[in-house]
């Protein structure tokens, strides 16, 4: 294995794939998107999203596992917020990723602008 395959392969757990696993169903973003301008029960929610409280709270479940959500009591209901920290792992693998495509594209404008050039002084 070549030592840029072997860096790859030793990626760390960092929760990025629970993460990537929760933003992957379309309900999970509507809960976290509703959870992240207010507290909101799993009544709520169920309201909000048309789904069973028994499939929202599984739902919560996942999220609250993955760190993106937290959950607070208040008398007999639990209210549920986004946990901002939990898109850490996200926004640290995104930082990694994006200098490396701003440059690949800087490379293309580059070459496009050098090609046009010679075009012009033909």
């Amino acid at each position: 294995m070549t030592s840029a395959a072997q860096g790859i392969a030793d990626e760390p757990d960092d929760g990025l794939d629970d993460v990537f696993n929760v933003l992957a169903q379309p309900v999970r973003r509507r809960i976290l998107r509703a959870v992240s301008t207010t507290e909101r029960s799993v009544t709520d929610l169920h309201e909000l999203v048309g789904l069973p409280q028994p499939v929202v709270s599984r739902h919560l479940a996942q999220m609250r596992a993955a760190g993106l959500v937290d959950v607070r009591p208040v008398g007999t209901r639990r209210l549920y917020s986004v946990r901002t920290e939990g898109l850490q792992p996200v926004e640290d693998f995104l930082r990694v990723l994006w200098p490396t495509r701003l440059e690949a594209l800087r490379d293309l404008v580059i070459a496009d602008l050098d090609e046009q050039g010679s075009a012009d002084a033909d």
